[in-house]
């Protein structure tokens, strides 16, 4: 399960406040700190922008919490949940010889696809 934490930065002479969104892979995204929003719907801002960034699906669902340093969020079992199921039916698919426009062509391209979900 990913977890994204946001961090408030403060304006400096050459950049504006701005809030960071880091995944535990190094994968980060900044924006500029939407003033017209809330505390927590600027950090869900920057988080939603980094699962948009890495093309993960589920960031409508993210849940989250403030930490000392800024904010967490995390994804629930349920989005979780239904990568893994796409990547078993895509399996299931694949060992009746269906192709249907997957790339899916070999065992080790579907082993791909369930790491790729558990990481999700």
């Amino acid at each position: 399960m990913k977890a994204i934490e946001t961090r408030y930065y403060g304006p400096t002479n050459h950049r504006g406040s701005r809030i960071k969104a880091t995944d535990c892979a190094g994968n980060y995204v900044s924006i500029p700190y939407p003033h017209d929003l809330s505390e927590e719907a600027a950090h869900r801002s920057a988080a939603v922008a980094l699962c948009e960034k890495m093309k993960w699906s589920g960031a409508s669902g993210l849940i989250g919490g403030g930490t000392k340093s800024g904010w967490c969020f995390v994804f629930p079992p349920r989005a979780q949940g239904e990568a893994v199921e796409m990547a078993v039916n895509a399996l299931n698919r694949l060992s009746a010889g269906e192709r249907g426009g997957h790339v899916f062509g070999s065992c080790s391209s579907a082993r791909d696809a369930l790491v790729a979900a558990f990481q999700a």
